[in-house]
């Protein structure tokens, strides 16, 4: 009888832990969902955070702070995701803003992402982890490539779409894809990751049908990066297709020795490595003629109908051929060259933060509001409202305890993205997922993405990351030898 009942208990547990994981991926799937709209319209973002989402996010990261808890699983790392959103509240309290009237935006982001949805695959099972990934990755991937889509449709027809909520443009701007108020970098780094993701997807998927629309939705994605124009997204998206490169052949390669096989991949990884960089600028020439082209046609015709319209011949299709091509607003590749010693003038805005630290060194223990890190680049009379470094905004942020927070959650990402690049004995498409997190964290060196702004892409390498951490010690015991990580015994 006593056998029966701890049964019972057992099955009552088992039902209970699956319903908990459900409705968080469904939560993590509905703000997925919300990010969206918030593209679209700002307003209801500002009235939805403020309603329904900032109670969501306080009890959800409640929740998750108790599950952790109780079930002890992977604590000691979730912990940081904790203890990030938790000390950069603090900060705020500390300079001047203990309501969250001006930073409301920002504290709930951190919350969300580090304190949500990095513990939320972290202290998952592995089947949970594997479910959820397929239903966030494939939400994500859904939603970006219709954006990608929509964003090659405007440019080839040489179109601005407006919001139906405020005055934001989609389209081709001073050369560069927006979707609405969304910086081309921003647009660029979230294709990136949802690119990666489907690749992640792909070769999970059984399915050949499958494995073909991730595909498609990967040329889309990348199409998408090329309209945008943001050079850091173009190099971390050619890294990642090196290691992919790399990853492949260390599993399918066997000829030769090992010091061949090893020159082999290196050599296939750079030349992967230069020709993405290659076809990411030839995207934008053939997108860029394709529209000129459609212009000129409809030109044409338009001229044809006029001209019959009046009874009159068209004598000089040519000339509107030529005048045609300064209507359209086309991607327009950067000069990266000439900027390349400032980065395209990051060194002055990084030295506007450290000198606002040498200004007040009380930043390195106590940090600022994220409305006053805003304003210390606009000292150099550009509209630029953070740091373009990850690093430093964060000096700024959370002072030297935060800088040592996100340096323990990257250091420990890192350390598990490279044991499983390695490992042997783990499923393959989860060494393929190691390579996001990699690429994702070289955008930090350039951009404040993904980390503190929030968004679509923030979540996305949280939970990825998350993901990837939760991979046991037990997995990972052929590499954790040093043999597996020094030499690549699949080759």
């Amino acid at each position: 009888m006593m056998i029966n009942c701890l049964r019972k208990r057992q099955k009552h547990r088992e039902i209970k832990k699956p319903t908990f994981y459900a409705i968080l991926m469904t939560y993590l799937v509905g703000t997925l969902l919300l990010q969206s709209l918030f593209w679209i319209s700002p307003d209801h973002e500002q009235k939805i955070r403020m309603a329904y989402l900032w109670p969501s996010v306080i009890a959800v990261f409640i929740g998750l702070i108790w599950k952790t808890a109780v079930s002890r699983q992977n604590f000691g790392k979730a912990a940081v995701g904790f203890l990030i959103p938790v000390w950069l509240w603090i900060t705020c309290v500390l300079n001047g803003d203990p309501y969250l009237l001006y930073n409301h935006k920002f504290i709930m982001g951190i919350f969300l992402v580090f304190g949500i949805c990095f513990p939320a695959f972290l202290c998952a099972s592995p089947k949970q982890v594997n479910f959820g990934l397929k239903l966030v990755g494939y939400c994500a991937v859904t939603i970006s490539t219709i954006v990608a889509c929509l964003g090659i449709y405007a440019t080839y027809e040489n179109i601005q779409v407006s919001s139906p909520f405020f005055d934001g443009i989609f389209g081709i701007v001073e050369g560069r894809l927006w979707v609405f108020l969304r910086h081309p970098n921003e647009v660029a780094v979230t294709f990136l990751a949802t690119f990666l993701f489907a690749v992640y997807l792909a070769v999970d998927a059984r399915h050949i049908a499958c494995k073909i629309i991730l595909g498609i939705c990967c040329i889309f994605l990348f199409a998408g990066i090329a309209l945008t124009v943001s050079w850091t997204s173009k190099l971390a998206l050619s890294v990642a297709l090196g290691l992919m490169t790399a990853l492949f052949l260390m599993r399918f390669l066997r000829f030769g020795g090992r010091e061949v096989r090893t020159m082999v991949i290196c050599v296939l990884s750079i030349g992967v490595f230069a020709l993405s960089i290659l076809a990411l600028n030839k995207t934008i020439h053939v997108v860029s003629s394709a529209a000129v082209q459609n212009a000129q046609v409809k030109k044409i015709a338009t001229t044809a109908q006029e001209a019959i319209a009046h009874n009159e011949d068209v004598k000089d299709e040519t000339h509107h051929m030529n005048t045609a091509n300064g209507d359209v607003a086309m991607p327009q590749e950067r000069d990266i060259i000439g900027n390349f010693a400032t980065f395209s003038g990051r060194t002055e805005i990084w030295a506007s933060g450290l000198n606002k630290i040498k200004q007040q060194p009380r930043i390195l223990l106590f940090g600022m509001t994220d409305g006053q890190a805003a304003r210390v680049p606009l000292v150099l009379n550009r509209d630029i409202y953070h740091m373009h470094n990850t690093w430093i905004e964060m000096l700024l942020l959370g002072g030297i305890p935060g800088v040592v927070l996100h340096l323990w959650f990257c250091v420990m990402v890192v350390i598990r993205c490279v044991c499983l690049f390695f490992a042997k004995n783990v499923k393959f498409s989860m060494r393929v997922l190691a390579i996001v997190p990699i690429a994702l964290l070289i955008i930090c060196l350039m951009e404040i993405y993904p980390s503190f702004s929030g968004t679509t892409v923030d979540m996305l390498f949280a939970m990825i990351a998350g993901a990837v951490l939760s991979i046991t010690t037990a997995e990972l015991n052929s590499c954790r030898t040093g043999r597996e990580c020094l030499v690549w015994s699949e080759m």
